[in-house]
């Protein structure tokens, strides 16, 4: 089944039917978010429920401010909502954030937009979810709430990986800091960026070393500067792959640049869209003195990333 999108609360409301609503920003989609949707769509399903979600778009702290930077994003929209359909949502209402919506209380957002605009029966929240006005909602007010108003509220406890609960914003810390597997068992799978192959200078090429620079969108998280295995998939297939993050030392950047060297892989791909992932850091950036030694330690890196490709597949295949 297709999972709806509407674009507002009022372009649905009241027309949804009973709903079982999981509620949240969602970046990431992480094994937190994860187990809390599995959980509610089970229950939109054995109760015959219409299983929602409620997001909201821009990120809050984009309007609001209030001293916060707004953080940089672990998906865009788009990838948010695949992943949503993926796991069982039939519907997803993206709430477009604005400071009219800011100033609901948390009952009139409770009353107004859950009971009166979504007909929600059952809400799932994580257990550090806050909503209405400052945010001065909690979970454990939302629970009183839905018991005035007639709806179930069911708070998700946290999921721990490596003693620390999972969020996006643990994510966010793992990646800043260049450790793509912790961000990996948070998120369930390795984090990845999509974007476009734009031309670069070329050099990589008359190394011998080709590489696809790729154009990311404004606001998407980049990990820590260096070099990382993982892997591309461009033309329909996935190719084990070395991606430098960073202001290229030996030739260098005014911007921070992503670009990758695809292994097994040749063919013009400028203008195409490209997503990599990060499995492992390998190493800083480093300048080196000549081509000739770029291009060693390329091969070196493409070697190392050869092999956690593989072992990498091959547990996913155990995993079948």
């Amino acid at each position: 089944m297709t999972m709806r999108v509407a674009r507002s609360i009022e372009s649905v409301a009241g027309r949804t039917g009973e709903t079982a609503v999981a509620l949240g920003f969602f970046d990431g989609v992480h094994l937190g978010h994860r187990l809390l949707i599995s959980d509610l769509v089970n229950a939109s399903r054995a109760s015959g429920l219409v299983a929602t979600c409620l997001t909201l778009d821009p990120h809050p702290c984009a309007i609001l401010g209030e001293g916060r930077d707004e953080p940089k994003l672990l998906t865009s929209l788009d990838e948010k909502l695949g992943m949503l359909e993926s796991l069982g949502i039939e519907l997803c209402v993206v709430a477009p954030f604005t400071r009219e919506f800011s100033l609901l209380t948390p009952r009139e957002f409770a009353s107004s937009v859950l009971k009166d605009a979504l007909g929600a029966r059952i809400v799932a929240v994580g257990y550090n979810y806050t909503f209405g006005r400052g945010a001065t909602g909690t979970s454990e007010e939302l629970v009183r709430l839905g018991s005035a108003l007639g709806f179930e509220v069911r708070v998700r406890s946290p999921v721990i990986v490596d003693g620390e609960p999972v969020s996006s914003s643990a994510i966010r810390g793992a990646l800043a800091a260049g450790e793509a597997r912790r961000a990996a068992r948070m998120l369930g799978r390795p984090y990845s960026l999509s974007g476009v192959v734009a031309k670069g200078d070329g050099r990589g090429r008359s190394l011998g070393i080709p590489t696809a620079n790729i154009r990311i969108p404004q606001g998407r998280l980049l990990p820590a500067d260096g070099v990382y295995a993982g892997t591309a998939a461009i033309e329909g297939g996935r190719y084990p792959a070395v991606t430098n993050v960073g202001l290229r030392p030996t030739y260098p950047s005014a911007r921070r640049t992503v670009e990758t060297h695809i292994l097994d892989f040749c063919g013009d791909i400028y203008g195409r869209p490209i997503e990599v992932t990060f499995l492992q850091r390998l190493r800083d950036e480093m300048r080196f003195h000549s081509g000739e030694a770029l291009r060693e330690q390329v091969a070196a890196d493409a070697r190392l990333a050869r092999e956690i490709v593989g072992a990498r597949s091959a547990v996913d295949q155990g995993d079948a």
